[in-house]
């Protein structure tokens, strides 16, 4: 928050506001962070060395691109929901979501650019069937949806205690 103000409480009900919520966001509030990011970090170098070191006469291509999203969605899901979706472990994207991410940012463009296209869709996807057919819902077996539903389960489990 950038204001000016001459009153000293004021300002100092200022400068507290915008220091606590910076603490919000420090990683302070998440359990054990650095371990948890150093275990996925250690498995995914694992799984490099087992499945993706050429041999002689056999050279493998590794994308690390890929790789690194699998890494991320696993600590992120680690630290979120206090479990990997397992994207290391089957190197593989096991529910569809980078898919899902990467023909969303495509349709995303387009929306982004025509404003028109934007409010049509939002119209469109207010009617129950469209909203069926078009969004997702974590009722979904993969994509966003899978995620959504994951999401739901892991809160239900949190609520019961």
């Amino acid at each position: 928050m950038h204001v000016v103000c001459w009153r000293k409480s004021v300002l100092l009900l200022l400068v507290f506001d915008s220091w606590w919520s910076a603490n919000q966001y420090a990683d302070r509030d998440v359990d054990s962070i650095e371990r948890t990011i150093d275990k996925h970090v250690l498995h995914w170098l694992d799984k490099i060395k087992e499945n993706w070191i050429s041999r002689p006469g056999q050279p493998k291509i590794f994308d690390i691109g890929r790789r690194i999203h699998y890494l991320t969605v696993d600590i992120i899901t680690d630290l979120a929901l206090g479990e990997a979706l397992g994207y290391i472990e089957n190197d593989d994207d096991t529910y569809g979501l980078m898919s899902t991410i990467q023909q969303g940012n495509m349709v995303c463009q387009h929306f982004s650019v025509i404003h028109e296209l934007n409010t049509i869709f939002f119209g469109l996807a207010q009617l129950p069937i469209v909203k069926r057919l078009v969004l997702p819902s974590a009722t979904d077996k993969n994509g966003l949806g899978k995620i959504m539903g994951v999401c739901d389960h892991c809160s239900n489990l949190a609520s019961s205690f």
